[in-house]
């Protein structure tokens, strides 16, 4: 039982630790220890925390009230290597439970997405650049939908149809935008 159990999670594509009620290490599957940079010995006993850097800080209440509740959990923690690197890991968290049915031990299966959230914030950057390019533009600029909803004006589309506020121009249809211009 318990070795076959030990060879499925050493076997999984992802990394896992289990640790006993107050967060201390247990164990942890291969692909956690290459992740993370620790071997076995070195986690052994050792508190999850060391996992987390000190000026990430996040209210796990509600968390540790749902585990508690013999419930599971699921979010993203940013979490340290031991060569002090930084990765990011959606994080499942699950009770293991005793055979009186009291929670005994915690297992987290986690996946980094530390390459998601490096081309998100990529992907913000160039958004926010695009975004100040269409605002400082000299020209009007309109986007609609399909059915001809207008989604975004940019500062000179608005004083070229001389509306002070977004929400002035935005949501309306564009026939009916041009047809008031019109009049």
């Amino acid at each position: 039982g318990l070795r076959r159990f030990k060879g499925t999670v050493d076997g999984s594509p992802s990394s896992i630790i289990i640790t006993d009620r107050l967060g201390r290490v247990e164990y942890a599957n291969r692909n956690f220890l290459a992740l993370s940079g620790y071997s076995l010995d070195e986690l052994i006993g050792q508190n999850v925390s060391i996992l987390q850097p000190e000026f990430f800080s996040r209210d796990n209440s509600i968390m540790w009230e749902r585990l508690g509740c013999g419930e599971k959990w699921k979010g993203e923690f940013l979490n340290l290597k031991k060569n002090g690197e930084l990765y990011w890991a959606i994080v499942s968290l699950s009770p293991i439970f005793d055979k009186n049915g009291e929670v005994s031990h915690y297992i987290s299966i986690q996946e980094d997405i530390t390459y998601l959230k490096r081309k998100e914030e990529d992907l913000k950057k160039s958004e926010e650049k695009l975004r100040i390019l269409f605002e400082s533009l000299p020209e009007g600029i309109l986007v609609t939908d399909l059915d001809g909803r207008i989604i975004q004006v940019n500062r000179a589309c608005l004083a070229i149809f001389g509306f002070a506020e977004r929400g002035d121009v935005e949501g309306r249809n564009i026939h009916e935008l041009f047809d008031a211009a019109a009049d």
